[in-house]
């Protein structure tokens, strides 16, 4: 009797193992997201994009330095002015269906006619062709060295062309759309999002999270995260932390719709009389004082230049009596963590301070000018390393939070994209930056170049690190 109950015994404990051994291994990834959105005609945020790169796929993706062929298996300048795009016969839409040169023009076709921002592409590219099922014909007007790394960004997946024109009369299929990534979405809800391989690999559990601050002890929850750690991450004893360039730089934008903010004497005065020392000083050492309306690294940065320097230094005007102040924070953008030290910089002027958060990305300019707070903190981020990315409020109308408009100004910034020389453009933003300076608009605040991931030591992440986490294919870890 008791060897059977050992027999029992032991197969009972090869059956646990088996059944360990093929359960599903799993990613465990916080997300600060009050939702998510997949469609990439709007503006999405870090979050969305990091979903949607391992769900959509692209023709090319870059790579640190490099560039990664994805659903494209060739990519070719046949002259300065065509470019002929071979798909790989391997990319498949998670149907099974194969990608078609018409899939790739109805995607770009679809992103022209609906997205508001990041448009710079389209000023380029004078027509695409099918030259047969799996190859594409890009005729630009001008020689354009950029356009292969503006196209390499994540903001141009590819989807069917039968789904686009669903999604386009449904929105809710954007909740799960028909992507051709290494990933499928199998679970959607307000506070996860859940992630099967399409062949091998972890399933992923992407937590949808209203703060984007961890303790350490929350952290460790999670396999793989860059959202900041408050308290001594010294007890993360299960995970390493890998440093990557992931330049951001935060700015106070004044609503000119609005008294007495559509005087530039006001604006000029108040924010001249900011104290940006003590925000400064609250992120610590990964950050640094914004000398320039781009933060460093970005093609247009001047390290020699101080943006808004002769306001500040010769500006000695009080800024406007007000009763209240409204400051709004993009949440996204603004850890939790960092609020409290930009409404007490304001507070140092007006006494009373009232605070909104903006938790919706997709239309933040209008959202905020429609909220009539006085004041926006956000943090831009950048794609491809480019100061148009930064230029964007000031250009495309979703992102404007100023509520300042001038045609030759957005004539300007548009323009500064055809110029096919990169030094001659940064010399064109340049020019541009002095025109907002004088503007007294918006104020960079504090530059953060470096973000930090925090990996389970358990985990191999060949290549984390290289580029923003949001850029990183899941697919890798092992």
């Amino acid at each position: 009797m008791a060897k059977i109950l050992k027999i029992l015994l032991l197969w009972s404990c090869i059956i646990s193992l088996a059944a360990a051994e093929d359960s599903p291994k799993v990613l465990n990834i916080p997300l600060h997201a009050a939702r998510i959105s997949l469609d990439p005609n709007g503006i999405q945020d870090v979050s969305s994009l990091f979903v949607s790169r391992q769900v959509n796929c692209q023709l090319v993706r870059e790579q640190g330095a490099a560039y990664t062929l994805e659903a494209a298996e060739s990519i070719k300048y046949t002259s300065p002015l065509e470019v002929i795009i071979k798909i790989n016969k391997n990319a498949l839409f998670h149907d099974g269906s194969p990608i078609t040169a018409n899939d790739v023009i109805a995607s770009f076709n679809d992103i022209k006619e609906s997205r508001s921002t990041l448009r710079n592409i389209f000023n380029w590219v004078s027509e695409m062709t099918a030259v047969d099922s799996r190859t594409v014909k890009v005729k630009l007007d001008k020689p354009v060295p950029q356009f292969l790394k503006v196209l390499a960004a994540p903001n141009y997946g590819i989807f069917k062309a039968s789904f686009l024109h669903k999604a386009r009369s449904n929105n809710k299929l954007w909740k799960k759309p028909l992507g051709c990534g290494k990933y499928f979405i199998t679970d959607h809800t307000n506070s996860i999002i859940k992630l099967s391989p399409v062949n091998e690999g972890y399933q992923i559990n992407f937590h949808l999270t209203q703060s984007n601050q961890l303790t350490p002890t929350e952290a460790e929850q999670y396999d793989i995260t860059d959202l900041q750690i408050i308290g001594n991450t010294a007890y993360l004893k299960d995970h390493s932390i890998v440093e990557t360039y992931d330049p951001t730089q935060i700015y106070i934008g004044l609503n000119s719709n609005k008294a007495p903010w559509y005087n530039k004497a006001a604006r000029c005065s108040f924010l001249s009389k900011l104290d940006t020392r003590a925000i400064k000083n609250k992120y610590g050492s990964f950050a640094k004082a914004a000398n320039d309306y781009f933060p460093q690294g970005v093609l247009g940065y001047d390290i020699k230049n101080k943006y808004m320097s002769k306001i500040i230094d010769h500006n000695h005007q009080q800024p406007p009596t007000q009763p209240s102040f409204c400051v709004a924070f993009l949440t996204l953008s603004i850890p939790e963590k960092y609020r409290s030290i930009y409404i007490d910089s304001v507070r140092k002027i007006y006494p009373n301070v009232k605070r909104v958060s903006l938790e919706e990305a997709r239309h933040f300019g209008p959202d905020f000018l429609k909220s009539n707070c006085d004041a926006l903190i956000i943090g831009l981020k950048s794609n491809y390393l480019d100061g148009y990315e930064y230029l964007v409020p000031l250009s495309e109308k979703n992102a404007n939070y100023t509520g300042y408009t001038n045609k030759e100004l957005v004539s300007e910034i548009k323009d500064s994209q055809n110029i096919v020389d990169p030094i001659q453009r940064a010399k064109r933003y340049r020019n541009i930056v002095k025109k907002i300076d004088d503007l007294c608009l918006m104020r960079p605040l504090v530059s953060i170049t470096m973000r930090k991931i925090y990996i389970r030591n358990t985990l191999n992440t060949p290549d984390i690190g290289i580029g923003p986490l949001n850029e990183y294919d899941l697919s890798k870890v092992k």
